[in-house]
């Protein structure tokens, strides 16, 4: 039996826009706390009894799903949840700020063997990285 059970596996990896961004106008701190607001979205959303959620590193997120619909549907679902913008109130410094959080995304069916998975989601993450800076 593998990490997930039963039905299809999905890895759906998640990049978190402008994090670098945010990181160096409010500091790690908040930035840390950026990557708990959405970990704690896509947990209370998208995960189910036993899939797993990843910090891959940076502003990346991935998780490992078990789902019986086929791709487009998880997709479907996945977009109503993910394309949403997470609103979020911050303490920075002592002072309320109100940040409106984005996530670029994808999701693909994990097909044994998983070997070249870490290369295809880094790949992923690089493509997503120069919208930090917009």
């Amino acid at each position: 039996a593998g990490l997930v059970s039963p039905g299809r596996k999905y890895i759906v990896m998640m990049v978190v826009d402008r994090l670098q961004l945010i990181n160096g106008r409010f500091g790690n701190v908040v930035g840390d706390e950026v990557l708990r607001v959405v970990r704690k979205h896509v947990e209370s959303k998208i995960l189910a009894q036993g899939d797993h959620l990843f910090r891959w590193g940076g502003p990346t997120l991935v998780a490992l799903i078990g789902r019986q619909e086929s791709i487009d549907l998880v997709r479907s679902a996945l977009k109503r949840v993910l394309d949403k913008k997470i609103e979020n109130e911050f303490d920075i410094g002592g002072r309320c700020a109100f940040l409106t959080l984005s996530v670029a995304w994808s999701v693909i069916a994990l097909i044994p063997p998983a070997s070249n998975l870490p290369s295809f989601i880094d790949k992923f993450v690089a493509a997503q990285l120069p919208r930090d800076y917009s």
